[in-house]
C-alpha cells in the first residue's frame, strides 16, 4: 500500500455498525438499486453482539481420513518410520509403490492422504527391503476413467482418484487487497476458484498479480474509489475495464490491510492505521452489494482481540444482517505444508441454501506452543469446525527442506537468472519446482537478495546458526572495507536486571536506570558489532530475541513480513550457511509460492508482495474444503 488510503466506502448497513468505531474514516453512500430484479434470497438475519453463534454445517460423509490399515508408512524423502497401531486408527489413506506411479509430485497434488513408499522393513529382521524385493501389489482405489485421464493412473489396475474439484464448476472469484495474488494462486490450485477480478492499489503488486493471472481483470486502483462506481451502477472504470454486475460474482476473497492490526505495529491509533483499519469495512460492503454465495476474509491474529474485540463483533453482525451464516478460526500455516510460524484469522462465509464449509484438516504437525488456534472471544473459547486438530498425517516442513536445492549466492546478488546446481531432494521442492508438469526447465528467476553493510558482514561472519545479536562478542575487528569496529561500552546501572555477575554495568544508556519507556537521547555509539540501537532498547522489548538472528536448517522462518531488515522487529533473516541475507525466491519458498510465480517491481517491492500475501499453500487447503462444500449441496 503506497501512500494515505482513502476514507472507506460503505454501504449503510456496514456504515451503522460500524460508526462507533470510527468517528471519521467513513463515508456513508446510499446507492440505487442498479438491477431489475432485487435478489431476495438474502434475508437480513437480527443479531445482537452478545449472542452465541451456532455454526451448522453438514459433514461430508465421503471425507478419506489419515493413516489407513498399516503397519507402517513411508515418505521417499523421510526416512522416519512411524509404527501404527490399529486401536489409534481413524480412517484410510491411499499407498502406493512408487514403481507403479509415472509422477509422484502429480500424483500426490491431485487427492488427499496420499503416500508411496520406496522401500520396506521387515519389523522381524530389522531390515530395509530394497525396492526390487518388493511385490508391487499397492493400488490406489477409485473410480475406473476414460483413457484421457490415465496419464497419471496405479499401472496395476490402471485406476485413478478422480480429484473432488473436477465435479464441480470453478467458482467465479473476486481478490480484494490482491496483492500480488497469494490468495488467488492457492483458491485456484484447489480447484474451487477462477479468479476474475482483482483490486490492487499497490502499482508493483497489481503487475505482478497481472503476469500471474493473465485472464483477470486486474483493477489497479482503491479499492474504495472502484466501491464509488459500483454502488452508482457504473459499467467501466476509467481505464474502460469492466466492472463485474451483481450476479456474476460467486465469493469474495481477500485481506484487508493488517498494519493496523498488527502487534508488531507499535503505532496502531495513528490516522493512517485506523485508515487502514476501516478498509474492513469497505470489503464488507463489496459483500453487501455483491452478495456472493461465499465468501473468505483474512487477517492477523490480532483482528480477534483488537480494541477490545470491537472489530470482530462488527464484523460477524454485518454478516450476519447481511444472512450469512458465518464461521471463524484461526489457522497455523505450518499445518499446511509451508516452513513458517504464520497464524491468520479465517472468517467464513455461507449463503442461505448454500453449504459453509469446514476448516481444513492439518496436514501436518508443527510445534505445540505455535498451534493454539482457539480464540478467547468476550468470556467464551471457541475452536474451529476443523474435524481434528490433535494430530497430522506429515512432518513439519523445515527450512533445509524448503530451500537446500538452490544454488549457492552471494551479498546482494542480483543476477534475475540462473540455473538450479542441483536436484530437488524433498518433497517440499519438487512440488515447487515441478508444481504443473513433470519436469521444469533449468531456469530458477529471482535468487537474489540484499546488499548488507561491511558492519552487519562482520556480525554475521560470527554468529553460528539459530543464534542472534545477544550472542555477538563485545569485541574489535577488521571489516571488509579495513575499517575497525569499536567496542560497545555499558557505562550505567540498569535498574531492571542489575549489573552483570561480575559487577559490570548493563546499560548503554542513563534511560536503562531511570526506566524510561520512551528515551529521547540522541546519543549513540557507532561501528560496534553489537549494535547499539537494539542494546539501547531491549528492555522494554523482550531482548529484540531473533534480532540480527541466523535461521536454522532444521528449523522453520519466523513469520514472514514485507521486510527483510535484520534490525527490524523480525530480524532472523540471514541465510543459514552463506554470509547473506534470504533471497526473493527462498522467502517465496517460505511462503508457498511456487519457483514459476512472478514477483514484480524492485527488490524490497518482491519482500513486500511477499510478506503481505496470503499462503497459496493455505489458500488452497481452505479452497478444498470449499470444493467439498458445493459437492454436498449438490448431492442433497
Amino acid at each position: 500500500m503506497s501512500g494515505l488510503p482513502s476514507k472507506a466506502t460503505t454501504t449503510p448497513l456496514v456504515a451503522e455498525i460500524f460508526e462507533k468505531i470510527f468517528a471519521t474514516q467513513l463515508e456513508k453512500h446510499d446507492y440505487e438499486e442498479v438491477l431489475e430484479e432485487h435478489d431476495n434470497t438474502y434475508e437480513k438475519v437480527p443479531a445482537k453482539l452478545d449472542e452465541k453463534i451456532y455454526v451448522i454445517a453438514k459433514q461430508d460423509s465421503s471425507t478419506d481420513y489419515i493413516i489407513g490399515l498399516l503397519e507402517y508408512v513411508y515418505r521417499e524423502d523421510n526416512k522416519l518410520m512411524a509404527h501404527i497401531s490399529l486401536l489409534t486408527h481413524v480412517g484410510k489413506c491411499y499407498v502406493a509403490n512408487i514403481m507403479n506411479i509415472r509422477d509422484p509430485v502429480t500424483w500426490s497434488a491431485q487427492g488427499p492422504d496420499r503416500f508411496y513408499f520406496k522401500y520396506g522393513y521387515n519389523s522381524y529382521t530389522k531390515k530395509i527391503i530394497s525396492e526390487y524385493s518388493l511385490s508391487c501389489d499397492a493400488k490406489l482405489t477409485g473410480n475406473e476413467v476414460a483413457v484421457e485421464y490415465n496419464y497419471d493412473y496405479v499401472n496395476e489396475n490402471k485406476k485413478q482418484f478422480i480429484p473432488l474439484y473436477k465435479k464441480i464448476s470453478p467458482l467465479k472469484g473476486m481478490d480484494l487487497f490482491a496483492g500480488c495474488g497469494g490468495f488467488s494462486k492457492g483458491l485456484e490450485n484447489s480447484g474451487s476458484v477462477m479468479t476474475k477480478w482483482a483490486v490492487e492499489i499497490e502499482h508493483n503488486a497489481a503487475k505482478a498479480f497481472k503476469l500471474n493471472n493473465t485472464d483477470a481483470i486486474v483493477f489497479n486502483d482503491d479499492c474504495n474509489k472502484l466501491l464509488k462506481l459500483v454502488l452508482s451502477g457504473k459499467r467501466t472504470n476509467d481505464k474502460n475495464q469492466k466492472i463485474p454486475e451483481r450476479g456474476e460474482v460467486d465469493i469474495i476473497f481477500g485481506g484487508p490491510p493488517c498494519q493496523g492490526f498488527s502487534g508488531m505495529n507499535r503505532f496502531s491509533y495513528t490516522e493512517k492505521s485506523m485508515r487502514l483499519n476501516a478498509l474492513s469495512a469497505t470489503f464488507l460492503s463489496y459483500i453487501n452489494f455483491y452478495k456472493p454465495k461465499f465468501l473468505l476474509m483474512e487477517n492477523v491474529k490480532n483482528y480477534v482481540t483488537y480494541d477490545g474485540g470491537n472489530f470482530l463483533s462488527s464484523t460477524i453482525k454485518c454478516l450476519l444482517q447481511m444472512g450469512y451464516q458465518i464461521s471463524f478460526g484461526i489457522l497455523q500455516g505450518a499445518n499446511f505444508g509451508i516452513p513458517q510460524n504464520r497464524r491468520r484469522l479465517i472468517i467464513m462465509g455461507a449463503a442461505p441454501g448454500e453449504t459453509l464449509p469446514f476448516y481444513p484438516k492439518p496436514k501436518h504437525v508443527f510445534h505445540k506452543k505455535y498451534s493454539g488456534l482457539d480464540i478467547k472471544f468476550g468470556d467464551k473459547m471457541y475452536k474451529t469446525n476443523c474435524e481434528y486438530e490433535e494430530s497430522a498425517p506429515m512432518r513439519a516442513v523445515t527450512i533445509y527442506d524448503a530451500i537446500s536445492d538452490l544454488p549457492i549466492i552471494s551479498n546482494g546478488a542480483n543476477n534475475d537468472i540462473l540455473e538450479y546446481q542441483n536436484q530437488p531432494i524433498t518433497s517440499y521442492q519438487k512440488s515447487m519446482r515441478y508444481p504443473n508438469k513433470q519436469y521444469s526447465n533449468s531456469i530458477l528467476t529471482e535468487h537474489i537478495c540484499k546488499l548488507i553493510s561491511p558492519l552487519m558482514e562482520g556480525r554475521l561472519s560470527l554468529l553460528f546458526f539459530g543464534l542472534d545479536w545477544r550472542y555477538l562478542p563485545n569485541i574489535q575487528v577488521e571489516l571488509s572495507d579495513g575499517t575497525i569496529t569499536q567496542i560497545l561500552k555499558y557505562n550505567h546501572y540498569d535498574q531492571k536486571n542489575g549489573n552483570s555477575p561480575d559487577g559490570a554495568f548493563r546499560g548503554v544508556c542513563n534511560c536503562v536506570t531511570t526506566c524510561l519507556k520512551e528515551c529521547k537521547s540522541k546519543k549513540k555509539q557507532n561501528n560496534t558489532l553489537i549494535p547499539y540501537s537494539v542494546s539501547h532498547t531491549a528492555n522494554n522489548n523482550n531482548n529484540w530475541a531473533g534480532v540480527v538472528g541466523k535461521l536454522n536448517f532444521d528449523g522453520i522462518f519466523p513469520t514472514i513480513t514485507q521486510n527483510t531488515d535484520p534490525l527490524g522487529k523480525q530480524g532472523t533473516v540471514f541465510h543459514p550457511e552463506q554470509s547473506r541475507i534470504t533471497s526473493v525466491r527462498e522467502c517465496g519458498r517460505a511462503q508457498g509460492f511456487d519457483d514459476e510465480f512472478t514477483f514484480y517491481g524492485p527488490i524490497n517491492a518482491k519482500h513486500s508482495q511477499i510478506g503481505n500475501a496470503v499462503s497459496p499453500l493455505m489458500a488452497k487447503a481452505i479452497g478444498e474444503e470449499i470444493v467439498k462444500a458445493v459437492i454436498n449441496k449438490s448431492e442433497k
